[in-house]
């Protein structure tokens, strides 16, 4: 994919993680945040797609690995319950919480 014109290529592996290369970059991954119950898969994907988009974007200096955690962590969110409601109840700390934890 890279050789036909992207910078970036992200891969979401659903319940075993997500990994992400660059040209001339050894590819980076982070594995899946680890839940008790997944309630609902619908939006996952773009949940995360989202998240890892807008840290990318809002936060260059932070880099790709924790663009790919910040991303699994705000995914991790979405399987939890119906809807966006799992979204909605996240919190900065617990997001945060859920990154350290892939650290």
């Amino acid at each position: 994919l890279l050789a036909r014109g992207p910078g970036v290529v992200v891969v979401k592996r659903g319940s075993r993680g997500a990994w992400l290369t660059r040209r001339d970059h050894a590819p980076i991954e982070t594995a899946a945040v680890a839940l008790a119950q997944v309630t609902d898969t619908t939006g996952a994907g773009d949940a995360f797609a989202g998240a890892c988009i807008a840290a990318m974007a809002s936060a260059p200096e932070r880099g790709d690995a924790y663009a790919l955690r910040f991303a699994t962590a705000v995914a991790s969110f979405a399987v939890e319950a119906l809807g966006t409601s799992g979204l909605l109840r996240a919190s900065v700390a617990e997001v945060d919480r859920r990154m350290q934890g892939l650290a």
